[in-house]
């Protein structure tokens, strides 16, 4: 929420701030997904390839050369694909990056909602978030790209609320325009607009976006 002292140069590095936060939230969840993913395909690659391994070697399969042939044959093929494939590397390095996302989203977090209140003016602010900027960048630059899968897995974790904080949940409730002006019932429909339109107004103008503004004038 703007607030009510805000220079509009210091609202709009906060909103940045806050775009930055959204893009690698989805970036983290992503990585983690791709890398979760690799870590089945490094674990479904080599179990087989031991397990046969072990059993081709037995004195059971010796008296039985042609089954023993195919369980090699397949170790063969099992081993090349984990060597070709890298999936624990490949794993390591989503995983990496996701935690370097997710570290820039908590960096990005402080600075927009203690830093810039508490001690930055705006030229500090500025060259803040031009160093979180250009971490960004870097991090996009350097990550691996993922698979649209593990995009689509990433954003339907975020819209389920898998990344909030529980304790954004227990912020205290709002009051509403109801409960600190008795006539408000009557007043609204002689706002310009009427009652609706003007709440999402307010609630945009305090930099709420637009599907929020009925819960900015309701209790939480």
């Amino acid at each position: 929420m703007t607030e009510p002292s805000e220079t509009p140069a210091m609202a709009a590095i906060r909103a940045e701030l806050l775009r930055i936060e959204e893009d690698c939230i989805h970036s983290g969840k992503a990585q983690f997904n791709a890398g979760d993913r690799w870590a089945r395909y490094h674990f479904w690659l080599g179990l087989p390839s031991v397990v046969l391994s072990a059993a081709a070697g037995t004195a059971f399969f010796q008296d039985y050369p042609d089954i023993a042939g195919v369980l090699a044959s397949t170790v063969a093929i099992l081993t090349a694909l984990s060597t070709f494939l890298k999936p624990s590397e490949r794993a390591s390095e989503f995983k990496s990056s996701g935690a370097q996302y997710l570290t820039l989203r908590n960096d990005a977090r402080v600075l927009r909602t203690i830093k810039i209140i508490a001690a930055c003016d705006e030229a500090s602010a500025i060259a803040n978030l031009d160093e979180v900027t250009k971490r960004r960048n870097e991090l996009n630059q350097a990550s691996s790209q993922v698979a649209r899968r593990d995009f689509v897995k990433a954003r339907k974790g975020i819209e389920e609320g898998e990344a909030k904080h529980a304790v954004d949940a227990r912020q205290p409730p709002r009051l509403t325009l109801s409960s600190t002006l008795p006539f408000w019932p009557q007043a609204q429909n002689h706002l310009p607009g009427g009652g609706a339109g003007r709440r999402q107004n307010w609630a945009q103008n305090d930099g709420y976006p637009a599907d929020q503004a009925d819960g900015r004038w309701n209790m939480a």
